[in-house]
């Protein structure tokens, strides 16, 4: 796709400038070069035009489609991964909890006077 539409726009870009040089050179095609039978080619020239342009319309409208269809990709990867990061977080904040939780009840045991250095203590 890449390709044939950048192809068609290079030959685009020579359509242009070989029908500007033309036109500037009219006059001295038919006069010095006797190119009257050149006006018969005019309308496969202009057909050629046409075909440029019609190329390069439906190339631009397959490559704008595609673009298109890969951004709903990245986006749908994009929540995805967003909820994949919020699970990550609230996991992390269930953690941060438990390991709240366990600190505190480490500290009230120690305040009962269950210490764990305790000598008395009988050891595991």
């Amino acid at each position: 796709m890449k390709n044939a539409r950048f192809i068609l726009l290079i030959a685009g870009l020579l359509y242009t400038v070989v029908t500007i040089i033309l036109m500037m050179q009219e006059e001295s095609l038919y006069n010095n070069l006797n190119l009257l039978n050149l006006l018969d080619y005019f309308k496969y020239w202009m057909m050629l035009g046409l075909i440029i342009l019609v190329g390069l319309i439906v190339t631009g409208t397959l490559y704008t489609r595609s673009l298109e269809k890969q951004n709903r990709h990245l986006l749908q990867e994009h929540a995805a991964t967003k909820a994949k990061l919020y699970d990550i977080e609230q996991k992390r904040l269930e953690e941060d909890e438990q390991a709240g939780r366990r600190i505190e009840s480490f500290r009230q045991s120690l305040d009962k006077g269950k210490k764990p250095t305790d000598p008395d203590a009988p050891r595991a």
